[in-house]
């Protein structure tokens, strides 16, 4: 889990700004989604069908080590490129969107539920992720660019 991943990339909303979805008597509050992207060709044919999701494909480029990241994604439509390279650090860093790790924990595990577009644009789909422990470390990002989406 990567707390910092902050500026362009992802937005800080307040937990109303987030989004509530109405099931019943039951509201969840859950993130947008805008697009998802994969390098599975059956996550691509079944998204959306077999299971929530519409996904796109991307080709994807990760090296980490134990402390350093480096991720990339370009689309095969050429609509979303991404690229983040970051490191592992003891402090919080400095002009953080967030102000502590534990804010920046909590705001990430309030968005589990992530809903998505599909072909009829008055639907959703719901995908909800789920971990059986949860751990955050801080960490800085020293290059950052998203490009469409």
């Amino acid at each position: 889990m990567v707390a910092t991943l902050a500026g362009p990339l992802v937005r800080k909303r307040s937990t109303s700004d987030r989004g509530r979805v109405a099931r019943g008597q039951c509201v969840r509050e859950g993130v947008y989604v805008l697009r998802r992207d994969t390098n599975s060709w059956l996550n691509t044919l079944a998204g959306g069908r077999v299971f929530p999701g519409i996904h796109h494909r991307a080709a994807f480029s990760v090296r980490e080590t134990e402390s350093h990241f480096e991720i990339a994604l370009q689309s095969h439509d050429r609509r979303t490129s991404l690229a983040v390279v970051a490191d592992l650090v003891d402090a919080w860093p400095s002009g953080s969107l967030f102000a502590s790790l534990d804010e920046a924990s909590q705001f990430f595990q309030a968005g589990s539920l992530g809903y998505s577009p599909t072909s009829d644009r008055e639907r959703f789909q719901g995908l909800e992720l789920c971990c059986r422990s949860w751990q955050v470390w801080p960490l800085a990002v020293w290059q950052r660019s998203l490009i469409g989406v």
